[in-house]
């Protein structure tokens, strides 16, 4: 495959993320027409799956275009064995229930009963069947871009995120059953000593120790590497908030969380009121809080962004988050600092300072 393609902007999401919201916007524009390149190259992965694979291979270009080819050979294997499964259960032409109705013609009937299947289809099969019913519908009201979109959400595109999800997580939970380590963490105000010690196969890796902001690791705060000294004593400051003590495998690009870090964490309690959420700062650094999203808790892909409230006018240490009528569901509301606030996004310097109960809006 021809490796020329142009990279789309290899920008770390804390660059992008302290942008306003038109700047935002107008990357989100430049990002979409690179990355078409490889939706071209890969017509029949689907979009979610190839910008997944980019992110996963760290927006490296020859990477993702190796992981992808991979992909590509694993979904034609796939319709290879459901088009011979299929062909095996198509019922044989049978020259049975032939009749002469005269002048040397001749009729075939089949009862209705044959039409019948004589075993149970597998799930797949279903899913085609159902999933025709339903392009046959749309195909009557909406123009087939939109029918297709549709197809892909209710099926293929869930599936595949559901499969490497369960990927990545196998992965996980092999590297923390072969993992052996101990860390013990101290805390004294914004000091943290971290002691490790790992078995002696780590001398032969490139893994290291890293701490992460609790929100998103990519906001990764400092790191050490492991390499030969395999017990270690590690210290550093850290700001008020939220973090992650991770472990991360080079060999497979992933990380497993070892512990968290609470280095004096603001305290919240959130509540429903006609169309809003109340959230109430109850104890912490409150003073050092600029914003507070509101976010799912469930879903395939994680927690969610929706939007956020600033503290600008804040009366008694609550804030008031208005609710759209689409904000159904089980969300959670994060406080984050106000260090270097640009826009109401994570910048490098923005930390998370606490989360809030869960609240269920119907």
């Amino acid at each position: 495959m021809d490796n020329t393609l142009e990279p789309r902007l290899a920008l770390h999401p804390s660059v992008v993320n302290c942008l306003t919201p038109n700047q935002r916007n107008e990357l989100l524009e430049q990002y979409n027409s690179d990355i078409n390149q490889l939706y071209y190259a890969f017509p029949k992965l689907q979009r979610i799956d190839i910008e997944k694979t980019y992110q996963l291979c760290g927006r490296n270009l020859n990477n993702t275009v190796t992981e992808l080819v991979k992909l590509q050979k694993e979904k034609d294997k796939k319709e290879e064995k459901n088009q011979q499964q299929e062909h095996k259960e198509l019922p044989k032409e049978e020259n049975v229930n032939v009749h002469d109705v005269g002048n040397d013609n001749t009729i075939k009937y089949q009862p209705p009963k044959i039409l019948m299947p004589l075993f149970p289809l597998p799930r797949k099969e279903e899913e085609d069947i159902t999933k025709t019913e339903k392009g046959d519908d749309l195909e009557k009201t909406l123009p087939p871009s939109n029918m297709e979109e549709q197809e892909v959400i209710l099926t293929e595109s869930q599936e595949k995120e559901f499969n490497n999800e369960t990927e990545q997580k196998e992965i996980k939970e092999l590297i923390q059953t072969k993992l052996k380590y101990d860390v013990q963490i101290n805390i004294n105000g914004n000091d943290c000593m971290i002691t490790a010690s790992f078995d002696r196969n780590e001398r032969f890796k490139n893994n290291f120790l890293q701490i992460v902001d609790r929100y998103n690791e990519n906001l990764v705060k400092d790191k050490r590497e492991i390499g030969k000294s395999i017990s270690f004593v590690w210290k550093l400051i850290l700001e008020d908030g939220e973090y992650e003590l991770q472990y991360f495998d080079s060999e497979h690009s992933t990380s497993i969380t070892l512990n968290q870090i609470d280095v004096n964490p603001v305290k919240m309690i959130v509540s429903k009121q006609s169309e809003e959420l109340i959230v109430y700062l109850s104890q912490g650094p409150i003073d050092k809080v600029s914003w507070v999203g509101l976010y799912t808790v469930d879903g395939p892909i994680g927690r969610k962004y929706i939007h956020y409230q600033d503290t600008k006018g804040m009366v008694d240490n609550i804030i008031h988050i208005p609710l759209q009528p689409n904000d159904k569901g089980l969300f959670i509301c994060r406080a984050f600092s106000n260090n270097n606030s640009v826009g109401g996004f994570l910048s490098s310097q923005y930390f998370t300072l606490g989360d809030s109960n869960q609240i269920e809006v119907e």
